[in-house]
């Protein structure tokens, strides 16, 4: 496999990757509407779903890195979709990831994507 394969598999790879982490969240509030017998079983599918995710991902080199109640930092390798709505001297924490950063060994493969909240 030549280079560009490679980049590509790992770009589709992410890509997956991001969209599953996506998707998990909304799971997470969909899940609660069922019987607690449904959820249990619907979260055991999910997690299983999840770890071969995470087994391919790491397989080929990539993490994912959600970062949430942490204080922002401007260098942080996210884009925060509600920056507007903050002042410069306002202390900002990152409230929600929708989607995750993805790295491969130390460099930025993928920016992650935030919402962001006052620090109390």
């Amino acid at each position: 496999m030549d280079n560009e394969q490679e980049s590509r598999i790992t770009g589709l790879v992410a890509t997956v990757s991001s969209e599953a982490y996506r998707f998990s969240r909304s799971l997470d509030k969909a899940i609660k509407k069922f019987d607690m017998d449904n959820q249990k079983r619907i979260a055991n599918q999910f997690a299983w779903f999840s770890r071969k995710i995470d087994d391919l991902i790491n397989e080929i080199g990539l993490r994912m890195i959600s970062y949430e109640m942490i204080p922002y930092d401007v260098g942080m390798p996210i884009t925060p979709i509600n920056i507007d709505e903050f002042g410069s001297d306002d202390r900002l924490m990152i409230l929600y990831t929708i989607e995750p950063t993805i790295m491969r060994g130390d460099r930025i493969f993928k920016t992650g994507t935030v919402i962001l909240g006052r620090e109390e």
